[in-house]
Formats: C-alpha cells, sequence, structure tokens
C-alpha cells in the first residue's frame, strides 16, 4: 500500500519520502532550506560554507543574513551547510546552553564571509572546544575582523589556519582572550603581511602561552594603532621575550618578529 495525504481536502497517495515545498510535494532525495520565506532546492545552489562540528547535540550557527543547514553526519558529528552571500558566522550562539559540548571545529568552505567570531559562549562554565582547523583555500579574501574569535575557548590547544589570504584583517582584538590552554601559536599563515590595527588584547589572558611563532605588524599604517594589553597576562610567555612584547605593544612603528622556526 502506498503513502497517502491530504491535500486540498482530497487525499492523493504519495512517494514515500515526499515533502511539502511551496505548496508542491517533491521527492525528499532533493535538499531544501527556508530563505526569504520560501522553501529552495538547494541540491542545484553553489555551497559557500561546509563545517563539520564534533558535539554530541546539534550546534546551533548563525550564518549572517543567511540560513544553515545543520545535518547528522556520523555519531556526534554534524555537518553544516550553508548557501548564498553568508556575510559573518558565529558557530554558537553566545545564549545558546549546549554551546560547551563542541570539541572541534573544522572549516571546508567559508568563501563569503567578512566576520567570524564567537567559538565559545563568554559565560559558559566550561567550554570543550579543542581543536579549530580551516582547510586550505577555503577562505575567500574578504574577511576583515577575527573580533573574539577564540575569546573564552578555556580547553582550546590546536589551532589551524591553513593557507588562506588574511591580510584584509583590520580587528584583531580579544582574538585569543582567555584562551589559557594554548601553549604554542603558529601565526605564520594568519599574520603574513597583515594591514590590521586593532590588536586590543589580543593574547589577553593565555597564561599558559610560552611560544609566537610570528608577529608581522611591519605593513600596518599605524594612525590608529591599538595593542593595548596586547600580552597582559602571558606570564610564561618566552618568545617574543619581555623585551619584545613591549616593544611591539608600546613603539608606534611597524615591526616584524619571527622566532626561526616553528614553536
Amino acid at each position: 500500500m502506498g503513502t497517502w495525504i491530504k491535500e486540498g481536502g482530497s487525499w492523493k497517495e504519495a512517494t514515500i519520502g515526499s515533502v511539502k515545498v511551496n505548496g508542491k510535494w517533491v521527492a525528499s532525495t532533493d535538499t531544501f532550506m527556508k530563505v526569504n520565506g520560501r522553501w529552495e532546492n538547494t541540491s542545484a545552489m553553489p555551497t559557500t560554507m561546509d563545517i563539520t562540528i564534533k558535539s554530541p547535540k546539534k550546534p546551533n550557527v548563525v550564518a549572517g543574513s543567511s540560513n544553515a543547514l545543520v545535518l547528522a553526519d556520523g555519531v556526534g558529528q554534524w555537518k553544516v551547510l550553508g548557501y548564498g552571500n553568508i556575510a559573518s558566522i558565529k558557530i554558537i550562539r553566545n545564549e545558546l546552553d549546549d554551546s560547551e559540548l563542541i570539541t572541534d571545529i573544522h572549516i571546508h568552505k567559508l568563501n563569503t564571509v567578512i566576520s567570524i567570531g564567537g567559538m565559545c559562549r563568554a559565560d559558559a562554565k566550561q567550554s570543550n572546544l579543542k581543536t579549530f582547523v580551516i582547510d586550505d583555500n577555503a577562505m575567500g579574501t574578504q574577511i576583515t575582523s577575527t573580533l573574539g574569535m577564540f575569546s573564552s575557548c578555556r580547553k582550546l590547544e590546536t589551532i589551524d589556519f591553513g593557507d588562506n589570504d588574511y591580510s584584509r584583517v583590520k580587528d584583531f582584538s580579544l582574538m585569543f582572550q582567555d584562551c589559557s590552554s594554548l601553549v604554542t601559536l603558529d601565526l605564520s599563515k594568519f599574520m603574513e603581511n597583515t594591514k590590521g590595527d586593532n590588536f586590543h588584547q589580543l593574547f589577553n589572558g593565555c597564561s599558559s602561552l610560552v611560544c609566537i611563532n610570528i608577529l608581522d605588524t611591519s605593513h600596518v599604517a599605524h594612525s590608529n594603532w591599538n595593542t593595548q594589553q596586547m600580552f597582559h597576562g602571558c606570564t610564561k610567555l618566552v618568545h617574543p621575550d619581555a623585551a619584545t612584547q613591549q616593544k611591539i605593544s608600546t613603539v608606534n612603528v611597524g615591526f616584524r618578529y619571527e622566532k626561526g622556526s616553528a614553536c
């Protein structure tokens, strides 16, 4: 016996797995999401966001003005897909109770975003994010802000920015604030040739941080230079040493620090 559905006051036989989209029944093998009040067939749309998240519960993703599909992709793993011009992304909405359950975020594609932040809840009792990875060539060239990107990610141990173009990022403020489990940071692919000018509290509270591989501000225009409390609370930081930290955070000139080898 087939599957019967009621439409327009009468019953009709439907294909098993059919779904109703904008008043019509279509096969559920296609993927749909609601855009501006209408359901669109995303099977034929280009993907502009592709992220894998490990979490025992379904995460909430806030993707600018565009909705995001969050699909089960194995036990404790979720595939996040987005379509259209996604201007900003927060993996976790700060009000969400389940945000502290995420352990891994892996970005495969995020090529229209200009702002990325909010990986962890600021008010969470604990945030379990340990690993954050961006694939090579996953990001577009228009990203301009990483404000608070990893703020309060107190268990974060591993970050890989991949081979991407971050040269347009202007605002780095609070990016690693209170990342108290980070021991080393390789910024060779992230802060190379940066033109950013806001480094306010960039590493504030990184109490376990020992080594930063590269800090390059030699290409920065310093009219609005802000390095206030850039290394505040970095009590174990050896590379750069205290004298170099002072130079970077107080002298109004471009400066490049390179450890010489990866941390």
